[in-house]
């Protein structure tokens, strides 16, 4: 089972540099500390309280600190409780999916497991939606953050449970009916009315996204770990194998630092920023879990030497603007970590160094929380702007928690819910 052997995380900062992230991290947990760093913040994974409970439950996982512990704890029951009243939005990142798969994960880490299951009630309320969809559809679509994926990595999060075995049945059969199958292999595609409008008008009614939050690679990345938990092995073998052949086949040639576009097809073929969201090193670390979860060597080579193009691209070729973790220097910066933590190339190291670094060079101080802003859309404005924002995927939060993995013994486990979680290499 992926991650299943004795493993082992080492700190890539040391020295002064290791001095500076552990400033950067005290200084956010007291502006987490601040009721007033949270807005208008509610249960979304992707941006609500989730996140600043998952950062004080690693840090009191890598400090001992019982505040710590007890703020996680606090955070999540908030979290529950602005749920409660309303479970109409199933999704992982904007939902009530993502409020249970943070209390499944933090069971055990910052409280004793209950002997209630927590979360009986969520698994009924997803078996039905699942049973009641019509077949080949989803309302939202096959991606991780707000389509049927994102249900998968609940259920992983679940196991061994009998109601999460038999969500993941229902999650890799709905995904092998949503796929477009061609002479490349296969993929899915994404309504075109779901994006922003300024790239609405670029694709007819369909188009693909070639990015791990909204497209095939986090597909993939997610049956890679199904396979590897011992689930649907012939199934999920062969979408693994035909929807990286797809993706693969969407390489540009010769480009430099990212050899994906954002999206497909693209008059273009401009090479996508480096982020987790979209392009390096995003996409390798998805094949990573599924060339691992195979055995395949080939596809694990190929997974490694797109990995190594993040390290190579000129960081001002990058397309990074802010410190966040989902399109930030953060996220490159753990992403690198965890390809080196997995095959320990010092490469991928060096790289992770860089980008945590620049992170932190990045705070702005007396601005936003502990110095760091995060760089968002509003609706109806044509540019986005740098705000304070505590949450996972954009703010300081996800921030927070790749300081932690860069400085730290405790292996970054939260980043399942991203599919980033390739395994360490064993002791």
């Amino acid at each position: 089972m992926l991650g299943s052997a004795l493993t082992s995380w080492t700190p890539i900062l040391d020295g002064h540099e290791a001095a500076l992230a552990w400033e950067a991290i005290e200084s956010l947990a007291c502006a987490l500390e601040n009721p007033g760093a949270f807005g208008g913040a509610e249960h979304a994974l992707g941006d609500g309280l989730p996140g600043p409970a998952l950062f004080f439950a690693y840090l009191a996982m890598a400090t001992g600190d019982e505040r710590a512990r007890r703020r996680s704890v606090e955070l999540i029951h908030r979290a529950i409780d602005r749920i409660a009243s309303d479970m109409r939005d199933i999704t992982l990142m904007g939902g009530f999916t993502g409020v249970a798969w943070t209390v499944e994960h933090l069971q055990g880490r910052v409280s004793e497991p209950s002997e209630e299951d927590l979360n009986e009630q969520v698994d009924e309320v997803i078996l039905d939606a699942l049973a009641r969809a019509p077949a080949g559809a989803w309302p939202s679509g096959h991606e991780l953050m707000y389509g049927v994926t994102g249900l998968g990595v609940y259920a992983l999060e679940r196991l061994p449970r009998a109601s999460a075995r038999e969500i993941l049945d229902r999650v890799v059969a709905r995904l092998d009916g949503l796929a477009e199958r061609n002479e490349e292999g296969l993929t899915w595609s994404s309504r075109s009315s779901r994006l922003p409008e300024n790239l609405r008008k670029s694709f007819a009614d369909v188009y693909y996204s070639l990015g791990v939050a909204h497209g095939p690679p986090g597909v993939i990345g997610f049956l890679g770990m199904v396979h590897a938990a011992g689930i649907e092995n012939d199934r999920t073998r062969s979408l693994i194998l035909d929807a990286s052949r797809w993706l693969l086949a969407r390489r540009i040639p010769h480009a430099r630092g990212s050899r994906f576009a954002s999206f497909h097809p693209r008059p273009d073929e401009t090479p996508a920023r480096s982020s987790w969201c979209y392009g390096n090193p995003g996409i390798p670390v998805c094949l990573f879990i599924a060339a691992h979860a195979l055995g395949d060597e080939d596809l694990r080579a190929a997974a490694h030497e797109l990995a190594l193009e993040t390290v190579r691209r000129p960081h001002e070729e990058s397309g990074v603007l802010d410190p966040g973790l989902c399109h930030g220097a953060a996220g490159l910066g753990h992403l690198l970590n965890r390809a080196y933590q997995a095959t320990g190339d010092d490469r991928f190291r060096e790289g992770a160094r860089f980008w945590i670094n620049y992170a932190i060079g990045m705070r702005r101080p007396g601005e936003g929380l502990a110095g760091f802003l995060a760089l968002l859309s509003n609706p109806g404005d044509p540019e986005p702007v740098y705000k304070s924002d505590p949450g996972f995927l954009p703010g300081a939060s996800g921030i927070g928690l790749a300081l932690l993995a860069s400085v730290s013994h405790v292996e970054p486990a939260w980043d399942r819910v991203l599919l980033a979680s390739l395994p360490p290499r064993a002791d």
